[in-house]
C-alpha cells in the first residue's frame, strides 16, 4: 500500500496468489490495476471505508466470482471489472453515479446484477458482451444507457426500462438475440444508431412521442419484428431503420414521414 496523498490510503498493487483476499479497512481506495490479471483471486472483500476502485483495477481476474461494492464506493474506474470470464454475481451498493465505460465487458459469466438508486449512466460498452446476464432491473434514476452498453447480451430477454431514461446511444442493445419486447418510456428522446439492430427475437417496439428521428438501421436484423408504433412527432426515418425485418406486418407512423434509402428493404 502507498500514499497517493495525505488524505487518501490506497491499495496500488497486490501481488500475493490466495483465492480470498481481505482488502485492509484503513484503505480509501483500490488503485489503478491494482489486482490486474491475478488469475487464482476468486472472492475479495471490500470494506465500508473504501471510496474510489481505480480504472482496471480487477481486469482479467479470469477465476474471480462474486464482488460487492460498499455503500462508501463513490467512483469506480474505466474496465474495473474487464474480462473476469467467471464472474457470476454484483451487487453495487454504492453511492455511484455512473457505471463507467467497459466496467464489465466480456464478463461473459455474469448473471445477477444489482445497481443502487442513484445511478444515472450506464457507460459506453458497461456489459458489452456479458452473453449470460438474462434478467436485469435498471433503478429509476438512470437516464443515459451508452454506446453497446448491452451489446451482444445474446441471454437478455427482459429489460425493464426506467421512467426516467432519456437516451438510447448507438448499438445500446445490438446483438441482444433474446429480447423480446422493447416499450421504450415516454421521457426518451433520442434513440441511436442500430440501438436494437440484429435484436432477433424482437417481436414488439413503441417509439414514445418527441422522438423525431429514427437513425440509420435503428431496428435492422430483427427478424422477428412484427409490429411497432411510432409517434406523432416523427418527421425522419434514416435509411435501413427497419432493414431486413421480413415478419414487419404493422407499423403506426404518421403519413408525413420523411424515408431514407432502403428502410423497409428485405422486409
Amino acid at each position: 500500500m502507498g500514499k497517493e496523498s495525505e488524505f487518501e490510503l490506497t491499495l496500488t498493487r497486490f501481488s500475493g496468489r490466495k483465492a480470498h483476499v481481505e482488502v485492509p479497512e484503513e484503505a480509501d481506495a483500490i488503485g489503478e490495476r491494482a489486482f490486474a490479471f491475478n488469475g487464482v483471486l476468486q472472492t475479495v472483500s471490500i470494506p465500508e471505508g473504501v471510496k474510489r476502485v481505480g480504472a482496471e483495477a480487477f481486469v482479467g481476474c479470469s477465476n474471480l466470482r462474486e464482488v460487492e461494492l460498499p455503500e462508501s464506493v463513490e467512483e469506480l474506474g474505466k474496465g474495473a471489472f474487464r474480462g473476469c470470464l467467471r464472474l457470476e454475481r454484483v451487487r453495487i451498493r454504492g453511492a455511484l453515479k455512473a457505471v463507467p465505460a467497459e466496467a464489465f465487458l466480456r464478463c461473459k459469466s455474469l448473471r445477477e446484477v444489482e445497481l443502487p438508486d442513484g445511478v444515472e449512466e450506464i457507460g459506453e460498452a458497461a456489459f458489452m458482451r456479458c452473453r449470460a446476464l438474462a434478467d436485469l432491473t435498471l433503478p429509476p434514476s438512470v437516464r443515459t444507457l451508452g454506446e453497446r452498453a448491452f451489446y451482444e447480451c445474446e441471454s437478455l430477454s427482459a429489460l425493464a426500462f426506467p421512467r426516467g431514461l432519456e437516451t438510447i446511444e448507438d448499438e445500446a442493445f445490438q446483438g441482444c438475440a433474446s429480447l423480446r419486447v422493447a416499450h421504450i418510456p415516454e421521457q426518451v428522446g433520442w434513440l441511436g444508431r442500430r440501438c436494437f439492430a440484429d435484436c432477433t427475437a424482437l417481436e414488439e417496439a413503441s417509439v414514445p412521442e418527441g422522438v423525431e428521428s429514427l437513425e440509420e438501421e435503428a431496428f435492422a436484423g430483427c427478424e422477428s419484428l412484427r409490429r411497432v408504433d411510432l409517434p406523432v412527432s416523427l418527421t425522419l426515418i434514416e435509411d435501413r431503420a427497419f432493414f431486413d425485418c421480413p415478419h414487419l406486418e404493422d407499423v403506426q407512423a404518421s403519413d408525413a414521414v420523411k424515408l431514407g434509402q432502403d428502410v423497409f428493404a428485405l422486409s
